[in-house]
Formats: C-alpha cells, structure tokens, sequence
C-alpha cells in the first residue's frame, strides 16, 4: 500500500508485513489493558469501562477479551437507490446493529467480473492480517454474506437509531487505468511509518 502525500510531495509504504505487526501490536496493547484491569477496583474498571465503551474499534473485542460477534442479517425489503433496486441488510456486532447497507447484487454493475476479482485478490492479501486481528476473519465473513456491493450505507448510533448521514453510490464507470496511476511521481521523498525506525 503506497500513501501520497501530495501538499508535501511525500510517499509512504506499508507491507503486508507492516499491517501484521500493526495488528499485533495492537492486539498486545489490548490483552495488556485487559491485565490492567484484572487489578483496577470494581468502580476503577466501572469508570474505564464507560470511558471507552464496552466494544473496542478495530477487531480487537471487548475489553474483557470476549471476541465481537459480527453477523449480516437480510431484512427482507428492498429500496431503490440511484435508480437501482437494492436489498436492505444489517450488519450486526454482538447483537446490535451498526451498519444498514442497502445492496445490488455484483452481476447489476459494470465490469462486475473484474470488481469481484478485485475484492477476492483484497481478501487474500489482507489474511495475514485478518489472522492477527481477533474476531476480524468473522467479520470478513459476514460481509461476505451479503455477495453484493453497497449503494447506499447508513449508520446507527448507539441507542440504535439511523443517523442522518449516509454515503450513496452515484455513479459507476469502468475504464482502462494505465499502470503508471500506481506509480510514485517523480519527485517525492520517502517516508518513514510512524513508529518505525
């Protein structure tokens, strides 16, 4: 993965290897504040637990180290979105739904052979990471149970009500990329990641 800096005409990347350890370390963090815990007071860990929700962000669990149970639930209604009719899923995390995704099946959009490639040969190269990070192979799989892609994503806030923000799909082209659109441009320094020497 290469990242571009453009304002400062700057480039960094990350490896397959660089997001594993990433994962790792972020996970060490976790089972270290899980030990930490273990040895707060009653309303200490009360008063943690609160600060930082119950669900930790990224894969890692539940601060008292029960995984998340991530789940794709079929609503049984469809919209239409963009002039597309889409199916309405949840996507849930221990029971409670954060996601609503209103999806088109992948035969719907252009170039749908090439996208789903894509999405296969993303999942492959990101297993290293998945097997690092606790709970995020399950994750993967309940997105994959959808077997669409999203037109429409809403999310839920956390007494389960949809925000009034969404991300919808306007438009869908496909095109040639020439190889040169993932090359670094002439010019631009390498940087490091933060916390690597």
């Amino acid at each position: 993965m290469i990242m571009l800096d453009n304002k400062n005409r700057q480039y960094r990347e990350m490896s397959k290897e660089d997001m594993k350890k990433m994962a790792e370390q972020g996970a060490a963090a976790m089972a270290s504040m899980r030990e930490q815990l273990k040895n707060m007071k009653p309303e200490q860990r009360a008063q943690m637990e609160k600060a930082m929700g119950q669900s930790m962000a990224g894969g890692l669990g539940s601060i008292d180290g029960k995984p998340d149970v991530f789940e794709a639930k079929n609503l049984g209604k469809s919209e239409t979105v963009e002039g597309r009719q889409c199916q309405l899923w949840n996507m849930l995390r221990n029971g409670q739904p954060f996601t609503e995704m209103c999806v088109v099946p992948f035969k719907s959009l252009p170039g749908s052979e090439d996208f789903g490639k894509a999405f296969k040969g993303m999942a492959e190269s990101f297993g290293d990471l998945a097997k690092s990070m606790p709970g995020a192979g399950e994750t993967a799989k309940a997105y994959a149970a959808i077997n669409g892609y999203p037109v429409r994503t809403r999310s839920y806030d956390t007494s389960g009500k949809l925000q009034p923000t969404e991300n919808v799909l306007t438009k869908w082209v496909t095109e040639a990329i020439p190889a040169s659109s993932f090359q670094v441009p002439a010019g631009y320094k390498k940087m490091q990641m933060p916390g690597r020497q």
